[in-house]
């Protein structure tokens, strides 16, 4: 376990000493789940419906708490108690195995706050990316567990659409290494300031980093698009795969993995990009002597530069017209990949400029 992160724990409980490093460990993965992942999961759910009803001029969630927000846990609750008898075929088994190892695989490098940032190394920033590829590329095993020829093209088309989103991805993470000079999370975060111009993406000019964000942002649209619903995808692909099998607490479970795989890929880029958890100097003063209070702050800002990136990526899949599978594949090789590798030219270039080469 990171040394720093141990110290935070143990402080937190007041140094106890006597306690193995695993209990530390299950109490910083449990904090991260039970108080960060599921609440935000709940209220951003309930939120996104409200907009989407919005948009549709519908009335949405209106009973169950505050305008309707907290609808899904209604929903959760009805599930369970409609699942009386749960029978889980061989495809679901496969699939909840996946979602777990992905899940509990990061979990201890979840860049949510420098405490839950238990495993020290120069590479845990590839760590969530590995889950969310792993997320995206499971249902194509789970499409070829369907049988028969369209469920297995169904899986192909899904394969080359994930693989053509995390190469330009991939390529962004190594360009902006090239100015930060590590891949650990800790070190990219503290790279950067509060303000929008102490930003990965706008405080080195010129901005390739911007550009790189961007193409971040569209490459975890083409990876995770069966979650934005109506941009990147077809439902007929998900529907034959995996989407049109399951149903009670089996899609419950799904649909969670997919809105784990898309936080995650958008709490990398903000991460990366837009100032991770870092909170105004004048604050990180003034609560110096209150670690507890920083990382709850630290963690509000997080959640709410992810909550205005979820806000556009789903005004943008309302807004936009479906395109097929193979269409959004060439979109990420022809125009996606040339852009991330135009970012890495351009940082090395001026990289090799500072030097004086």
């Amino acid at each position: 376990m990171n040394s720093e992160s141990l110290n935070f724990w143990r402080a937190l409980f007041s140094n106890q000493e006597a306690w193995p490093d695993s209990f530390f460990y299950w109490i910083a993965i449990s904090t991260a789940f039970f108080l960060v992942l599921i609440p935000y999961l709940t209220l951003h759910s309930g939120a996104r419906r409200k907009v989407t009803a919005d948009l549709q001029a519908r009335v949405g969630p209106s009973l169950v708490g505050l305008r309707g927000m907290i609808q899904p846990v209604a929903d959760v609750l009805k599930i369970f108690r409609k699942a009386h008898a749960v029978r889980f075929r061989k495809m679901e088994v496969t699939w909840l195995l996946v979602l777990f190892v992905a899940l509990f695989s990061t979990m201890a490098v979840l860049p949510i706050g420098a405490p839950f940032v238990l495993v020290q190394g120069e590479m845990t920033v590839f760590l969530p990316f590995w889950s969310v590829v792993l997320l995206a590329l499971a249902s194509v095993y789970l499409g070829g567990l369907q049988g028969g020829l369209i469920g297995h093209l169904s899986g192909l088309r899904l394969a080359a659409r994930g693989l053509s989103g995390v190469f330009p991805a991939l390529i962004c993470i190594v360009s902006l290494a090239v100015d930060v000079g590590k891949f650990d999370w800790v070190s990219v975060n503290n790279s950067q300031g509060f303000w929008p111009l102490g930003w990965n993406a706008f405080r080195m000019f010129p901005f390739f980093h911007s550009l790189g964000l961007v193409v971040f942002l569209f490459s975890g649209l083409v990876v995770n698009g069966f979650y934005t619903n109506r941009i990147l995808t077809t439902d007929v692909d998900f529907n034959v795969t995996l989407g049109g099998r399951l149903t009670g607490t089996s899609l419950m479970l799904f649909r969670f993995a997919r809105f784990y795989g898309f936080f995650l890929w958008l709490l990398m880029g903000v991460v990366l990009y837009c100032g991770g958890w870092t909170v105004p100097e004048i604050l990180n003063d003034r609560l110096h002597g209150f670690p507890a209070v920083l990382v709850a702050l630290g963690v509000f800002v997080l959640l709410v530069k992810i909550s205005l990136l979820s806000i556009f990526t789903t005004l943008l899949s309302k807004a936009s017209c479906k395109i097929r599978v193979d269409q959004a594949t060439d979109f990420s090789w022809k125009v996606l990949s040339p852009l991330a590798l135009f970012v890495l030219v351009g940082v090395v270039c001026r990289q090799l400029i500072r030097v004086g080469l």
